[in-house]
């Protein structure tokens, strides 16, 4: 199963570059999980201090908070599921950057859901 990304870097519509590009400019958009956490009263300010200060090199915020019983397995997925619907979708990024038009990535969008039926059984 192909993401739009990938999609249009195989199609030669994209560069590596680009692709890289929009994956960096996407995760700086993604809010993030401490702060979505907070605004649903599951964590105070002083509980993400305490996560942050006790990651371990390499760690993940999420992975700290739920290895340290701030959050259960549920509330971890709930949270993730929430920063992935609040990212901006990765085609804003080559709209925006004149890379195609709107109308070219909603034609893009369509043949890669034809793509992903035709190789991919869920």
């Amino acid at each position: 199963k192909l993401l739009i990304g990938r999609f249009l870097y195989y199609n030669g519509i994209i560069s590596m570059k680009s692709l890289i590009d929009a994956i960096v400019w996407q995760k700086r958009q993604r809010p993030l999980v401490g702060s979505i956490a907070a605004h649903w009263n599951w964590m105070s300010p002083d509980d993400i201090y305490s996560i942050l200060t006790r990651r371990i090199p390499g760690e993940k915020f999420c992975e700290c908070a739920l290895r340290c019983g701030y959050i259960n397995l549920n509330q971890l997925r709930l949270l993730l599921w929430r920063q992935r619907m609040l990212q901006p979708k990765i085609g804003g990024f080559f709209v925006s950057q004149n890379i195609v038009t709107l109308q070219e990535m909603e034609h893009i969008a369509a043949q890669l859901r034809i793509h992903n039926s035709k190789y991919w059984r869920a």
